[in-house]
């Protein structure tokens, strides 16, 4: 059996340990053993049964390890997992088995689905990429590597999400609209055009900052 790693011992992490921990591989394909992060007391003052084993800097990965990373910052996520990557580290899904997947979604490596996601049919989602809690993804969406949707995010039909991107709580995208790397789109808000590269948008609609 393989020794699951969680990228991460913050907030996100720990809820990753517990849909980690009621997904059908576990104890069958792999079982959690620890977690991952530079800080050493990331999980003071919580009831956290398994261990910060490393870094991602200086823990060298065991062939019987497998990775996620459940690190929020889509920046950030992307420099631990090329990290381990650089050092042939082995990653896995972690989909919550409330998700809802339809035909034809079509899954990178790495990618962590919460409890009750929809994600409907013709969708492909790229590698390292996480879905909060409640997120739904429409048909004919493209979702790149990186990405960070928090819970309640809204993703229609047609829709193009470049790699890192970042959706705040409860935001929309309207059908066939395209956003940019490394974009952030804030908390409640309502996507109607094009974002460019790099943009922070909020409001209803959605404004450049």
């Amino acid at each position: 059996m393989k020794r699951l790693l969680i990228i991460g011992a913050g907030g996100f992490g720990r809820e990753v340990l517990a849909w980690a921990r009621a997904c059908p591989e576990h104890e069958v394909d792999w079982e959690v053993g620890g977690f991952i992060d530079a800080n050493p007391n990331a999980l003071d003052g919580f009831n956290v049964s398994v261990p910060i084993v490393g870094s991602d800097i200086d823990y060298q990965p065991l062939p019987s390890d497998v990775f996620v990373c459940a690190i929020g910052n889509p920046a950030d996520r992307r420099k631990s997992v090329e990290r381990l990557l650089a050092k042939d580290a082995c990653f896995v899904n972690v989909i919550h088995p409330t998700a809802v997947l339809g035909e034809r979604v079509k899954l990178g490596i790495g990618v962590v689905v919460c409890p009750y996601c929809v994600c409907t049919s013709d969708i492909e989602i790229g590698d390292h990429t996480a879905l909060n809690l409640h997120c739904s993804v429409g048909h004919d969406a493209r979702i790149g590597s990186y990405c960070q949707l928090s819970s309640y995010s809204d993703v229609t039909g047609h829709v193009q999400l470049a790699d890192e991107v970042f959706m705040g709580s409860h935001a929309s995208i309207l059908p066939s609209v395209s956003v940019g790397d490394r974009a952030v789109v804030g908390a409640g808000s309502v996507v109607i055009s094009k974002v460019k590269p790099g943009t922070t948008v909020m409001g209803v609609p959605a404004k450049p900052l």
